[in-house]
């Protein structure tokens, strides 16, 4: 039933792959110019030392939604809870002000070059709430399930069997919360540094082309870093050991913000069938300049899978393949998950 259902998608697959193709190419048209803005804000930024942070804040404002007045509103009372967000001090009631805010929010790093957590695929995305709810009994989860050898899946196979045996979806949060809690701690946890990028951010939002623009970055920026304390504080309240070496996961060092082994946590979650970790993992590219980068799966890994996730074996596929032939995987596997209602 199923090989039938998968060939007449095929077929439908392939009358699709035209008007998808049509469609990309409508979307891949020339990109905009970079706005005056960032540019009078990178040529500051270069005299004085700080290209790269400005490259890697600036152009984020430029794509945030409108301040309405209630996100407007929302940011008085935390302003007057928690008083300047750099500062990075906060009282119970502020904290508890941020919980409520940001707590039921899903982590998607905005950074150039940072790993993008939020699902596309499969599942429900976790929420920055669930991450820090039990980081202790998560790492314990964690480092139990490393010492049971079935739980580390070779590179190439996947176990989705063992996806609560082998706390899967824990290794999943605790790779999310080790990710956020490293790039944290490292630029923000001094003072002068957090200082320093809000006063480099200031840049981008003092070259507002008019007064309506400028409140709508003001407002992005202290959006963003109301929530990026308060997640601060969380990592600064962590149990012993969540950051460090966990059976073959290295300690989380704190030299290069993008860094693949940093990742190796979530990418056996995904093997062991976490749909947060699949889903995350299934956005990258399997190489990065020709290099193995993130979950690497051969034919057999795909067989792990065909029966029980058509779904998934088709993204794996998809993964794989290049042009026309990634298409066609893509617009099976929409295709079978709206068929098979997953």
């Amino acid at each position: 039933m199923l090989g039938r259902l998968k060939s007449l998608l095929w077929v439908a697959a392939l009358g699709a792959t035209a008007a998808v193709a049509f469609w990309s190419f409508l979307r891949s048209g020339s990109s905009p110019e970079t706005p005056p803005a960032v540019g009078a804000a990178l040529t500051v930024a270069k005299e004085t030392g700080e290209a790269k942070l400005v490259e890697t804040f600036a152009p984020s404002a430029l794509l945030a939604p409108p301040a309405d007045s209630a996100q407007q509103a929302d940011l008085t009372e935390l302003r007057r809870l928690c008083g300047r967000p750099w500062v990075a001090e906060f009282g119970p009631e502020c904290l508890a002000a941020l919980e409520h805010r940001y707590g039921n929010t899903i982590p998607d790093r905005w950074e150039k070059w940072v790993f993008k957590w939020r699902p596309v695929m499969l599942g429900e995305p976790v929420t920055w709430a669930e991450i820090f709810a039990r980081p202790d009994a998560d790492l314990s989860a964690v480092m139990e399930a490393v010492e049971r050898p079935e739980c580390l899946v070779p590179e190439g196979r996947l176990r989705i069997d063992l996806r609560r045996r082998c706390a899967a979806d824990e290794m999943a949060r605790l790779a999310i919360l080790r990710r956020e809690c490293v790039v944290s701690l490292r630029r923000y946890e001094r003072p002068k540094n957090r200082q320093a990028r809000w006063d480099i951010e200031q840049i981008e939002v003092d070259h507002a082309e008019d007064q309506q623009e400028y409140y709508r970055r003001m407002a992005h920026r202290s959006e963003r870093w109301f929530g990026g304390m308060w997640r601060l504080a969380k990592c600064r309240a962590l149990p012993e050991g969540a950051l460090a070496a966990i059976g073959p996961f290295i300690a989380e060092h704190h030299g290069r913000d993008f860094d693949p082994r940093l990742l190796r946590m979530m990418e056996a979650a995904a093997r062991l069938g976490s749909d947060w970790a699949l889903s995350s993992v299934l956005r990258f590219e399997p190489t990065f300049a020709g290099k193995p980068l993130m979950l690497p799966v051969g034919n057999a890994g795909i067989e792990d899978v065909r029966e029980s996730r058509p779904v998934l074996a088709e993204l794996l596929r998809m993964r794989r393949a290049e042009g026309v032939e990634r298409t066609k995987h893509a617009i099976a596997a929409y295709m079978l998950g709206a068929s098979l209602g997953v």
